[in-house]
């Protein structure tokens, strides 16, 4: 983390955004539904916002279907009607994010810039995993991916961070086995 390499590609305006939001464990579609609605209706007032298509049930991020999932495209106003400072891909990302948190305490949101490279990836950035390599089980991993989320603001250069892992998240056990679905 002290230095980034120069290998990355630099993110780049390709006129469209990715946002994904995580609601509480066991949360239903239905309150998913609401809570996007909400942020859908926000974002359309952002300057530079052209519109917006949604989706609650499903994170386009992860490709997972999943009740407290909601996900939505948030496409940018043609390039030559974004000349003005403040209004590029990075810019509109930061004004959607201080929006979400002003009106949002429920759900995790994280806006994303589509990926320097259309095909390769689903938004920009990088990924980084975490493994239990010793052992330690699913509440461990969590407490430990969440202390590096603490550090997040050390870090510098990171503006969304985050980790969609739920180790607390209610699960239903097959009574035919003793796996988990």
């Amino acid at each position: 983390f002290k230095k980034i390499p120069k290998g990355f590609i630099p993110d780049q305006d390709q006129g469209w955004l990715l946002v994904n939001v995580l609601m509480p464990d066991g949360a239903s579609v239905q309150r998913s539904k609401q809570v996007m609605a909400m942020i859908e209706n926000a974002t359309l007032k952002i300057p530079g916002v052209g519109h917006t298509m949604s989706t609650s049930g499903y994170s386009l991020l992860f490709n997972a279907f999943s009740s407290n999932n909601a996900s939505m495209f948030v496409i940018l106003d043609p390039f030559e009607k974004r000349k003005e400072p403040g209004m590029d891909a990075r810019s509109i990302i930061m004004k959607i994010n201080q929006m979400v948190w002003e009106i949002n305490r429920e759900a995790k949101v994280s806006v994303l810039g589509a990926p320097p490279v259309p095909g390769i990836g689903t938004a920009s950035g990088f990924k980084l995993m975490i493994e239990d390599r010793g052992d330690m089980g699913a509440l461990s991993l969590q407490e430990e991916t969440e202390k590096l989320l603490e550090k997040k603001s050390s870090i510098p250069g990171l503006f969304v961070f985050f980790s969609l892992y739920q180790a607390r998240t209610p699960q239903l056990l097959d009574r035919k086995s003793t796996r988990l679905n």
